[in-house]
């Protein structure tokens, strides 16, 4: 009888130091790859709110460049469109777009901003160089053509950096009420271009 309870002893013994040796390999034992939990990085997607934040610097560093490269690409369009829409569209955005030129400068002396560098930026200033390189090879109905195309992206882009990225960022007051007022003129040139872009489709 006492060698029989000596056995029982031992076993239990041997079953609870094997339950918590398997209880510690199973907390260090690294988990299936399937079976990972994401991390807050790879669950974000770019563009959600909270995403894509800039300083006041870099704000106007984006809407600098965006405004330069509608001036210039409008100067080409001048020299190389056909169409009448479209060069009274053209000379719309050097004057539109020169007086926004003014009150960004304006606004670097008197708010001490500088405009700073950022990927928004240079996807801004890549697109504008992109769509100068295209444009520069086409005349007449083709350039008017694809002149219009570009302007309905070059907008919609550019209204979409205002709602989602530029507007939410601003701290500066002066800088949020020029962001805020130079909004309804983009998504009015926005609908211009479309309607000319409508216009020389149907004409094809």
């Amino acid at each position: 009888m006492k060698r029989t309870r000596s056995t029982l002893c031992t076993l239990f013994g041997l079953l609870a130091f094997s339950g918590a040796a398997y209880s510690q390999d199973a907390q260090h034992r690294p988990m299936p790859s399937g079976s990972a939990t994401p991390t807050p990085e790879a669950a974000t997607t770019p563009g959600q709110a909270g995403q894509g934040m800039l300083n006041d610097d870099q704000i106007h560093g984006v809407v600098s460049v965006a405004n330069q490269g509608e001036i210039d690409i409008a100067k080409i369009a001048l020299k190389q469109g056909k169409d009448k829409a479209v060069k009274d569209f053209a000379n719309m955005m050097v004057k539109e777009h020169g007086g926004v030129k003014k009150d960004l400068m304006g606004l670097a002396k008197t708010a001490k901003i500088k405009s700073g560098d950022s990927p928004t930026k240079q996807t801004f200033e890549e697109a504008g160089q992109a769509s100068m390189t295209r444009l520069k090879a086409l005349k007449a109905v083709e350039f008017d053509k694809a002149y219009a195309e570009d302007q309905v992206k070059a907008h919609q882009d550019l209204l979409n950096a205002l709602d989602n990225e530029l507007i939410p960022s601003a701290k500066n007051e002066k800088l949020k009420a020029l962001l805020e007022k130079i909004k309804p003129s983009v998504a009015a040139h926005l609908d211009q271009a479309k309607a000319i872009s409508q216009k020389l489709s149907s004409q094809m």
